[in-house]
């Protein structure tokens, strides 16, 4: 007996493949090189995989001593501001500079690079790389690979990101696996390149 697996999997990848009407009427716009704006939104990180928890180095408050201690997920805000290239075929890569602040760890400078692929003209697949580097003296800088989606229209855009994470070997801990969940939103504020010269025309 054959598996619906398979099928199921080549009906999907046809039917995104189709040209969508969305897709007909973006085609007539004129796509513009760049594009800048703002972004914000909200994280929770250290999700554990199988069940334990992290260590999180802290200050303890009765001096000034560095100290492991166990953490569960903890919540995170992020505000920053993003630029977009846009290319051809439906291929483009976004920059980002954004401001995070972590719970123990106190604030984080993070610079990202996504790959994006454009599926209609509302719906984004990426993949990227994300460093963090902390203003704080009890932070670490921690590099991270994430996927995720981003869908909007019209300027104002919302994405969702997935991210592992893993935890080297500690004095106190072996090494582990969790994982970082990202929903925010983004707002486009202006635009330069192709669109400009086909106004000026």
């Amino acid at each position: 007996m054959f598996s619906s697996k398979p099928w199921a999997i080549a009906v999907l990848w046809l039917l995104l493949a189709l040209p969508l009407g969305g897709q007909n009427t973006a085609a007539l716009t004129p796509t513009p090189k760049w594009e800048f704006g703002l972004r914000g939104g909200a994280g929770l990180n250290l999700i554990p995989f199988n069940g334990r928890r992290a260590r999180i180095r802290y200050r303890i408050l009765s001096g000034n001593n560095i100290q492991y201690g166990n953490s569960g997920p903890r919540p995170e805000i992020y505000i920053g501001s993003y630029a977009t290239r846009n290319f051809r075929q439906n291929w483009s890569i976004r920059s980002e500079l954004s401001a995070i602040s972590q719970t123990y760890e106190g604030m984080s400078l993070s610079i990202g690079a996504f790959p994006r692929y454009s599926l209609t003209s509302w719906l984004n697949l990426e993949t990227g790389l994300e460093t963090r580097i902390p203003l704080s003296k009890w932070g670490r800088v921690e590099t991270r690979f994430s996927v995720g989606a981003a869908f909007g229209r019209k300027g104002l855009e919302f994405n969702l990101r997935f991210a592992p994470v893993y935890q080297s070997l500690t004095p106190f801990s072996r090494g582990a696996w969790f994982g970082s969940m990202q929903a925010g939103a983004s707002f486009k504020l202006a635009s330069a390149g192709k669109l400009l010269k086909g106004k000026k025309g």
